[in-house]
């Protein structure tokens, strides 16, 4: 089916949240898809993307916020009696790294810049630990704005920030969706 085709016939709704009970989240959502032959699965987020989604957050949290910057990362299966490191940050902290490499008159924050931030927080980490979170992988972050797991729970913890996380989510599923389609 062509790309014209599948827009006249079909809808794509990219994102679906939902709050409760996980057997009642289960229910509505099987029901969703009956009732309107429709498919609905979990938006699971990669490291990369949880890494990009805690390096553009560091900078548009309040000033005022005290929260922190958390990073966890997933130990490898070999290694026994851990299974995860959790990287705190103060929030304030990460927001003073994020402006050094930010210019400050750009509204546009790159890939480039989303590296070097992970890079310069795991080489602080490296620094006094001696243990390398670059080769571990990202599961879950979480700061004043949003918590985010790699296995698609997601809660908004800032009122005022809910449009611009959900615009953030929405693309990235939208874009999905078209690479899928490819």
């Amino acid at each position: 089916m062509s790309d014209d085709a599948f827009k006249t016939h079909f809808v794509s709704l990219p994102v679906c949240l939902a709050k409760g009970t996980v057997a009642l989240t289960r229910y509505v959502l099987s029901w969703l898809e009956r009732q309107f032959d429709c498919r609905i699965t979990p938006m699971v987020f990669s490291p990369s993307e949880l890494s990009w989604y805690s390096s553009l957050w560091a900078g548009t949290v309040p000033k005022e916020s005290e929260h922190l910057l958390e990073l966890c990362y997933k130990v490898p299966t070999g290694i026994r009696g851990l299974r995860q490191i959790t990287l705190s940050v103060n929030a304030s902290d990460a927001r003073e790294l994020w402006e050094c490499m930010h210019p400050s008159d750009s509204d546009i924050f790159n890939e480039e810049e989303s590296v070097f931030f992970m890079h310069s927080l795991e080489s602080h980490f490296y620094h006094h630990f001696k243990i390398s979170l670059g080769s571990m992988s990202l599961s879950r972050i979480a700061n004043s704005l949003v918590f985010i797991g790699g296995e698609g729970r997601l809660k908004i913890l800032h009122a005022g920030y809910v449009r611009h996380v959900l615009q953030q989510i929405t693309q990235a599923a939208a874009e999905r969706e078209i690479l899928a389609r490819l």
